[in-house]
C-alpha cells in the first residue's frame, strides 16, 4: 500500500484515481508508485475555491458528479473519443438530465489502453494545472 499524507485524505476518497496518478507524477512511476516515500510533502492541499468544490463535497465525502461505469476518454493529436458502453444509456441520459445547463462533468474509469493520463498538480499558490503523464521513455499515443 501507499501511505498517504492527512492532506490527500479528501481526494482518497473522493478522487482516490485522481490522487494514485498525481503521487505517480510526482515520483515519476507510471500510473502511480509502488511503494511510500516516508517524510514527503503532500501532492494536494487545501482544495479552496476551485471546481473541485462544486462537484463534490469534500466535508462528506461525497459525489456530485455521475461516474458512468465502463466510461473511458481517450486523446490523441486533434481527436478527442468519449468511448460509452451502449449498457450505459440510462446513466449517461440521467446525467445528462440533472446536468447544469452550462457544465457537463461526468466521471470516467481509467483507460488501461491509454500509454498516459492527464494529471491535476496544484501549485504552491493553491491553483490547478494539468500535466500528461506517461511510460518512461515511451511516446505518448492515446492519453
Amino acid at each position: 500500500g501507499v501511505l498517504i499524507m492527512r492532506w490527500e485524505i479528501p481526494w482518497a476518497r473522493v478522487f482516490p484515481l485522481r490522487l494514485m496518478l498525481r503521487l505517480g507524477a510526482e515520483f515519476r512511476y507510471y500510473p502511480a508508485p509502488l511503494v511510500s516515500v516516508r517524510g514527503r510533502k503532500p501532492v494536494y492541499g487545501e482544495i479552496g475555491h476551485t471546481i473541485m468544490n462544486v462537484l463534490a463535497d469534500f466535508k462528506n465525502y461525497t459525489y456530485a458528479l455521475p461516474t458512468i461505469r465502463g466510461l473511458v476518454i481517450h486523446m490523441s493529436t486533434g481527436r478527442t473519443d468519449i468511448l460509452l458502453p451502449k449498457n450505459r444509456y440510462d446513466a449517461v441520459l440521467k446525467a445528462l438530465n440533472t446536468s447544469n445547463e452550462t457544465v457537463l462533468a461526468l466521471g470516467s474509469n481509467f483507460s488501461l489502453s491509454a500509454d498516459s493520463h492527464l494529471v491535476a498538480i496544484q501549485g504552491d499558490d493553491g491553483s490547478y494545472q494539468t500535466q500528461a503523464i506517461n511510460i518512461l521513455n515511451k511516446e505518448r499515443k492515446v492519453t
